[in-house]
C-alpha cells in the first residue's frame, strides 16, 4: 500500500460515515411532531459513537497495514520502540516462559536444592532467559515490523484512556488529542447511558449538533492528520516508498 491508497483509504472511510450521518440527520428534519425528532437523536447519538469508535478502528488497522507494507527492520525504527516490541511480542511471550530454565542444573540438582536455595535456581534460570535474550538481540533487531491487527482494541468503550492506550502501543504520543478528552467521554457515556435504559429522554438539535460537530472537527478529522504525519515519518526511513 502506497501513501496515496492509505490516505485515501481514511479518507473514503470518513467520507461515507459523514454521509451516513447526514442522511439520518435530514431523515429526522422532515418529522413535524417535536417530541419525535428529540427522540431519534438518541437513535442519532449511538450512531454517532459507532462511527466514532469504527473510524478509529479502522483508520490505525489501515495504518497497520501500511507500517507492515513498508517492510522496515526493527533496527531503522529504533525511534518508534512501541513498534519493535509489538513486533516481537511472541519473542517476549517465550522469554516469560518459566519453563525455559538453564541447563546446566540438571534436574538432580533441582531436587536436592533445600528451600533457602530455590531462589538461588531461580535467578540463574531467569539469568538463563535474559542472556539468550541480549545473545540473539542482533538477530531480533533485523526483524521486519510486522504488526498483528489484535494490536489495536477499543474495548467497546472508547473512552480517552482508551483511545489513548491504543496511540502508545503504535508509538504515536498518546496524549496528542488530550484537548478533546472531555467529549470524547461524553460522548461515550452518552451513548453507554442510552444502551443501558438509564437515559430516557433524547436530545435537542442544538444539543445534539453541538456533541457531533466537536466528535468530527476536534477527534476524527484530526485522526487523519495525525496517522499522516506519522506515516511520513514512517515512509522517510524507508527505501520502498516516496511520497
Amino acid at each position: 500500500m502506497d501513501f496515496t491508497n492509505y490516505r485515501n483509504d481514511i479518507e473514503y472511510d470518513l467520507d461515507w460515515r459523514l454521509q451516513e450521518l447526514r442522511l439520518l440527520k435530514n431523515q429526522i428534519a422532515l418529522l413535524k411532531d417535536e417530541e419525535k425528532k428529540i427522540q431519534l437523536r438518541k437513535a442519532l447519538l449511538v450512531m454517532l459513537y459507532s462511527h466514532f469508535e469504527g473510524f478509529f478502528k479502522i483508520s490505525l488497522l489501515t495504518y497497520i497495514k501500511y507500517i507492515n507494507d513498508l517492510k522496515l527492520h526493527c533496527n531503522e525504527i529504533q525511534h518508534k520502540p512501541e513498534l519493535i516490541t509489538s513486533t516481537m511480542d511472541e519473542i517476549f511471550i517465550k522469554y516469560e516462559d518459566l519453563n525455559i530454565r538453564n541447563k546446566m542444573i540438571n534436574k538432580k540438582s533441582r531436587e536436592e536444592s533445600v528451600e533457602s536455595e530455590e531462589g538461588d535456581v531461580k535467578s540463574v534460570d531467569t539469568l538463563f532467559r535474559r542472556t539468550d535474550f541480549i545473545t540473539n538481540f542482533d538477530k531480533y533487531m533485523q526483524l521486519v515490523i510486522n504488526l498483528k491487527d489484535n494490536v489495536i482494541n477499543t474495548e467497546s468503550n472508547l473512552k480517552s484512556h482508551v483511545l489513548e492506550k491504543n496511540f502508545y502501543k503504535l508509538s504515536i504520543p498518546h496524549n496528542i488529542l488530550k484537548d478533546s478528552n472531555k467529549v470524547i467521554n461524553k460522548l461515550v457515556n452518552l451513548r453507554n447511558s442510552i444502551a443501558h435504559g438509564s437515559r430516557k429522554t433524547g436530545f435537542k438539535e442544538d444539543d445534539y449538533q453541538k456533541i457531533e460537530t466537536e466528535i468530527i472537527e476536534k477527534v476524527m478529522k484530526p485522526l487523519i492528520n495525525i496517522l499522516n504525519t506519522e506515516a511520513r515519518i514512517l515512509v522517510s526511513h524507508s527505501h520502498i516508498y516516496t511520497i
